[in-house]
């Protein structure tokens, strides 16, 4: 009883202060979108995109991986601290790659867009500062969730979120007009916020992640032991999304990349879900050693995330100006595409615990062909729809979406039947 009701009293409270967060980010978001032109947040929503590349790359290990590697070791306060620092340093090849393949693309789209000048140049150099904190945040984040406590990091990011909306509402209310710079002045405002986090969270955990420590062999074949069957499937799945991102970059203009981009925005309020399960479901089933209570345990929070997602699908199909009106007018025209996006990013949701479900318990295997599937069936829904609008690009990311959902339950059965057979 101990257990079930410190389980509800982390959900709730992550809950709580995730919800808080994101409408914190929503309203920042909104601003940003009826502040800037299209053509301005196409150019914003690039840097964006890259930075969550980037961060994408270069944590993946840290999301799926740092459960199992550090209940190797234990989750002493000692201990975890250490497995935390080592984690890092074997993590730092993945934030190499990243920066590169994110950098990269970025400059192509933008050379491609003929987007390329000072303002650019230097807010470029601005993301770095912010990728930087992002990274280093993630494995303070991943301390703080196994130590059993998930509210600390959200409390830092909360902190450093309303400090942000704070400058942003003075750039938007008290100057108002639109300058050249206001892209530039908008990331000088990220870096800061997410330093002041960063700062945070390094006070409360009370150990310097950037401290330099000697792994052991041991330590070194765990980590790469558990990430070499992720390697192909995870890079394939981050170098295909890239992909998928900049050929709307490549093949549309600024008008149609600035609706995926509002479209996106809408879909950043599903991220309470995201950090519930990451920052307090993933972490238990992690450490359930029982099959029928994991499975009892992973089933109920499915069905809470079904639940919630159908209710935002109705929401979407029934009062569509209510999600449209956070855009502003001229964004009204993609009525068409918002419910195919909404309905997407609930199965993503859905699929994503099933998968990190699995991934918690270490079982990597067997899931390198899932990402190869969903991602060509999308790339066949292009080749013979084509996207000209950001309706087509939506319809397209439901069916690879879908697909994925239905690969990964396979997965999961699969998994479990070889286990039942042993």
């Amino acid at each position: 009883m101990k257990l079930k009701s410190g389980l509800f009293k982390d959900l709730f409270g992550v809950a709580f202060l995730q919800i808080l967060q994101i409408l914190l980010s929503a309203v920042v978001g909104f601003l940003l979108i009826r502040m800037l032109s299209k053509n301005d947040y196409a150019i914003f929503s690039l840097f964006t995109n890259t930075m969550a590349t980037v961060i994408g790359i270069a944590a993946m290990a840290i999301t799926v991986l740092f459960i199992p590697f550090a209940n190797k070791f234990g989750l002493e306060s000692v201990k975890l601290s250490n497995s935390t620092i080592i984690y890092r340093i074997l993590n730092k090849p993945m934030l190499y790659i990243g920066l590169a393949i994110g950098l990269i693309s970025c400059f192509i789209s933008a050379i491609n867009n003929k987007w390329v000048d000072i303002n650019f140049i230097i807010a470029s150099l601005l993301i770095l500062i912010s990728i930087r904190n992002q990274y280093i945040n993630r494995f303070y984040e991943s301390y703080f969730k196994l130590s059993g406590e998930p509210l600390k990091p959200f409390m830092a990011n909360f902190i450093a979120e309303f400090i942000r909306l704070i400058l942003i509402s003075i750039l938007y209310f008290v100057f108002k007009a639109h300058t050249s710079i206001t892209i530039v002045i908008l990331f000088v405002f990220l870096s800061i916020s997410t330093s002041i986090s960063n700062y945070l969270l390094k006070c409360k955990a009370e150990f310097n992640i950037s401290e330099n420590r000697i792994y052991t062999v041991d330590e070194r074949n765990i980590f790469w032991g558990n990430f070499k069957p992720l390697l192909f499937p995870s890079f394939f799945f981050q170098i295909m999304q890239l992909f998928r991102n900049s050929l709307i970059y490549f093949i549309t203009g600024s008008g149609v990349i600035a609706e995926a981009a509002a479209l996106g925005r809408l879909m950043m309020l599903f991220a309470a879900m995201d950090k519930v399960v990451e920052m307090v479901i993933i972490p238990r089933l992690g450490r359930q050693k029982k099959r029928i209570v994991f499975l009892r345990n992973l089933l109920l929070s499915l069905l809470v995330i079904v639940v919630v997602g159908i209710c935002l699908v109705i929401s979407a199909y029934y009062y569509p100006q209510l999600w449209l009106w956070l855009l502003g007018e001229k964004y009204s025209n993609i009525k068409a595409a918002l419910l195919w996006a909404i309905g997407t990013a609930v199965i993503e949701r859905i699929s994503g615990l099933i998968m990190f479900a699995q991934l918690s318990k270490g079982r990597t295997r067997g899931q390198w062909w899932i990402p190869i599937f969903s991602t060509s069936i999308y790339y066949l829904f292009f080749y013979i729809n084509g996207v000209r609008t950001s309706e087509d690009a939506t319809k397209g990311l439901m069916i690879a979406a879908t697909v994925n959902l239905f690969a990964q339950c396979l997965m999961f059965i699969l998994i479990y039947k070889k286990e039942d057979e042993l």
